[in-house]
């Protein structure tokens, strides 16, 4: 573990001086606002996804899934919500997703390793 933790500073570094995959994701979202929403460790991830691409030069900002889900901040017309989940099992999260499709807000939502924060797996592209 310790050894984890003391590589942890140099990964980041890494991770932080490589923009290409951030540069691909703000072009395919150039011109939309952008809400990232994620539970637990995967908000955290939500977070920083909307720092990077407000670092790209988009409109993002992060929510927890429960604030997104009950009465919180959605994408509005022609915005993209991008849930963060480890499983696609967390309720608030999927319950989010519905909530932004209820709106007409929300396509079928891409995803990897193939699961679909509102419903059965699947394996879209």
């Amino acid at each position: 573990m310790r050894q984890t933790m003391d590589g942890q500073a140099e990964a980041l570094a890494g991770i932080l001086a490589d923009e290409a995959p951030v540069v691909a994701v703000a072009e395919r979202l150039r011109g939309r606002r952008v809400l990232a929403i994620g539970t637990g460790t995967s908000w955290h991830a939500a977070s920083q996804a909307a720092a990077l691409l407000r670092a790209a030069g988009l409109d993002a900002g992060a929510a927890q899934s429960a604030d997104a889900a009950v009465d919180g901040p959605l994408p509005g017309e022609g915005g993209a919500l991008l849930a963060f989940t480890h499983t696609g099992a967390k309720r608030y999260t999927a319950q989010a997703v519905q909530r932004a499709r209820s709106r007409g807000r929300g396509r079928r939502p891409r995803s990897w390793p193939g699961r679909d924060p509102s419903g059965p797996r699947s394996h879209s592209p």
